[in-house]
């Protein structure tokens, strides 16, 4: 779990960080894009946001962290007014301050929020930062809970297939077994029809000459 301490940041510390929603979200994107970490966090973000694409031909396409970006902003999950998914993303990266301190500058200069509350907590406050700290340990364990879930799916699927496989093995070898019974039921009538006649040729050459036989006596 990446924990990251957030900082008061001054004022004309943002003159100098990104405070446009554009910027923040390229400048984000760039740092997920040169990461090491890029496609376990591409994983981890489309598992999380599953849900939202709401399209298994559009999560299968999805393979960069800007294809994802666009489709939470045409979903509505990711816009000027939310962007928690960018914090979310912001949380992953290993060396997160620079970003973290551009989202809070981004912040200020958005202003409150006409839903919160004036007596609500600044982000330096003790009871704030517990808050804030339960909702990742939460967020960390339905990620573990929901990464357990899709191993569960895929070894479901690839018993799945398994039994198919062995299903479908079984019924082609029964077809063949069918058909070397058949033949086999086939062959063993004509040796005994082609026995039977034989036996039926020789008792007629026997009879032929006892009559002979008789005959000439």
């Amino acid at each position: 779990m990446v924990r990251v301490e957030v900082r008061p940041i001054h004022a004309t510390q943002c003159r100098t960080m990104a405070t446009n929603y554009s910027k923040l979200k390229d400048l984000i994107t760039l740092k997920v894009s040169m990461s090491d970490m890029h496609s376990q966090i591409l994983h981890a973000m489309k598992g999380l946001y599953q849900n939202d694409i709401n399209s298994a031909r559009r999560y299968e396409q999805i393979t960069t962290i800007g294809q994802l970006l666009k489709v939470l902003e045409v979903r509505d999950v990711l816009s000027e007014e939310n962007i928690l998914p960018l914090q979310v993303l912001a949380q992953r990266l290993p060396d997160n301050m620079e970003i973290m301190n551009s989202i809070s500058c981004y912040e200020q200069s958005r202003g409150p929020k006409q839903n919160i509350n004036q007596y609500a907590p600044s982000l330096s406050d003790p009871v704030w930062r517990s808050m804030s700290n339960i909702q990742r340990m939460a967020y960390c364990a339905w990620c573990v809970a929901h990464g357990l879930w899709r191993i569960t799916c895929g070894i479901c699927r690839v018993a799945y297939r398994i039994w198919r496989v062995m299903y479908w093995t079984w019924r082609v070898c029964y077809v063949l077994w069918r058909i070397t019974y058949f033949l086999w039921n086939i062959l063993t009538r004509v040796l005994n029809a082609s026995h039977h006649h034989q036996n039926n040729m020789r008792i007629m050459h026997s009879q032929m000459v006892y009559v002979r036989r008789n005959v000439k006596g």
